[in-house]
């Protein structure tokens, strides 16, 4: 827009000369001082709207420059914003996972006296599942026990899904509870596939962040598996073992 009515300015000072040669042709008495005087009022002129032009050149120069710069600072902002959330998030996470055994420990009573007393192995999954849920952000929860004589690991109680949600039954070495039931090993699932949900677990629309898997161990065999999913990383697996060892005192099949 500025260029364009610089343009027109450069036209119309243009015009302005061709007009005041073509005035003098029908003057007939031009002396060399009204010549004189009429190139430099036109010069001033033409002077004025270069120098219109410059300025409005180097404003645009130094708003492209500032505009660079602003940016510049705002992704170097950016960054730092970024670095310095990712710091925090990191030493949040060793904050959490800094938990000291007697801390451990008493979560792990907490959870094992809440099981006492309780008859009936969903009545002992559906506690088990909501006293984790109290210690730790849980999104969702699945305890699964094994079915003798047919070893099968069956649904006993879930949390945080919607009742008609179906959830397959596994045995040893299928799927990733399988694999987690045979090695006896946490597994911790962050690269998550959509299609996961529905084949393993069946949560359906919700999708956590972070899968854990925990095998619940009783007389060096897995009996059971918790299968947990949250939105942030909730360390359980590194208070796992502690909290099996209380727990699994407490489950008869």
């Amino acid at each position: 827009m500025i260029r364009n009515t610089t343009y027109r300015l450069y036209i119309i000072s243009g015009a302005a000369f061709v007009f005041a040669l073509f005035k003098d042709v029908f003057v007939s008495d031009l002396s060399a001082k009204y010549m004189i005087l009429e190139l430099i009022f036109l010069a001033l002129f033409l002077t004025i709207v270069y120098m219109f032009d410059w300025t409005i050149r180097k404003v645009k120069k130094e708003r492209l420059s500032f505009e660079q710069k602003y940016k510049d600072l705002e992704d170097t902002c950016d960054r730092r914003v970024y670095e310095l959330s990712s710091k925090l998030t990191e030493l949040e996470q060793q904050h959490s996972g800094k938990t000291n055994t007697k801390e451990v420990e008493k979560i792990a009573l907490n959870i094992n006296d809440s099981l006492k007393g309780k008859k009936g192995i969903n009545v002992v999954a559906k506690e088990l599942l909501n006293k984790i849920s109290h210690f730790y952000e849980l999104g969702v929860g699945i305890c699964y026990f094994i079915d003798k004589p047919s070893d099968t690991f069956t649904v006993k109680a879930s949390f945080g899904l919607d009742e008609n949600v179906k959830i397959k039954d596994f045995k040893i070495g299928e799927g990733f509870n399988g694999q987690a039931v045979h090695d006896e090993e946490i597994m911790v699932l962050k690269d998550i596939d959509e299609a996961y949900f529905e084949i393993e677990s069946g949560t359906g629309s919700s999708k956590p962040k972070v899968i854990y898997l925990l095998p619940i161990i009783q007389n060096n065999k897995t009996i059971g598996l918790l299968e947990l999913g949250s939105f942030s990383l909730l360390n359980i697996d590194s208070h796992w073992n502690t909290i099996n060892d209380y727990i699994s005192k407490s489950i008869s099949l």
